[in-house]
């Protein structure tokens, strides 16, 4: 089971959209077609998977990030420099 989220703690359109994105795992989990989803949903399929993969890692409490992995503007990952720094001066 994965974790949940309290969505009383969301605000209106934070929480229409996490909803939005539940549901499509829901529909995804049940064996719905994807085509079924986007109808549904208005999610596509790209960002389908993108949102399963942010649900599938590990949360810093050991578990996997689950549903909580929806909440819009949530980071799943912290910040990871890629490039050295430009200093100037």
């Amino acid at each position: 089971m994965w974790p949940g989220v309290d969505t009383s703690a969301l605000d209106a359109e934070t929480r229409q959209r996490y909803m939005q994105r539940a549901a499509a795992i829901e529909h995804y989990r049940r064996g719905s077609a994807l085509a079924v989803i986007h109808e549904k949903t208005k999610i596509d399929r790209r960002v389908l998977y993108r949102m399963l993969d942010r649900a599938l890692r590990t949360h810093p409490d050991g578990r996997v990030w689950g549903f909580r992995a929806l909440i819009p503007g949530l980071h799943t990952k912290t910040y990871e420099r890629r490039l050295p720094a430009k200093v100037t001066g």
